[in-house]
């Protein structure tokens, strides 16, 4: 996004009353522990660093599989960043 970073659009969703129940799926090229942080806070249901297309579709098909399982419930913070395949794979397993 040119104008503005993730966290800033996460805010604007969260404040808006038509917006603010929609899960957030935040995907990015910045992957650092802070910016999680802060992202997690915010209510994003997960962090994903931008990969090539077929990985996403692969990827999404988790989440999506994950949150439908959950319940559309923000999951703890452990399981909220996706960035290798191994980290996937792992979480597919576990849940």
């Amino acid at each position: 996004m040119p104008k503005k970073n993730g966290s800033e659009c996460l805010s604007e969703i969260r404040n808006n009353e038509k917006l603010k129940h929609l899960p957030v799926i935040i995907y990015s090229t910045h992957m650092d522990e802070k910016n999680a942080e802060v992202l997690y806070g915010k209510g994003a249901y997960y962090y994903i660093r931008k990969t090539n297309m077929k990985e996403l579709a692969g990827i999404l098909l988790i989440i999506l599989s994950l949150m439908i399982e959950h319940e559309f419930v923000q999951p703890v913070k452990d399981k909220f960043v996706f960035f290798d395949q191994s980290f996937r794979e792992s979480k597919v397993k576990t849940n």
